[in-house]
């Protein structure tokens, strides 16, 4: 995925995402990880180091 798609895919369904039934979890499954993991950052952590180094 690509910075352009995370933007495609929020114009796509915009209103749904402005509505209560949209939460921070669905906002960090959906857009905040894959974002964060675009900029290299190790978010599921599979580089498997502990706790205090992730």
């Amino acid at each position: 995925m690509t910075i352009k798609q995370l933007i495609e895919k929020y114009t796509a369904d915009r209103d749904y995402y402005l509505t209560s039934k949209y939460n921070e979890t669905l906002l960090r499954s959906d857009f905040l990880d894959p974002f964060f993991e675009l900029l290299g950052w190790d978010i599921k952590n599979n580089a498997g180091k502990p706790t205090n180094e992730k």
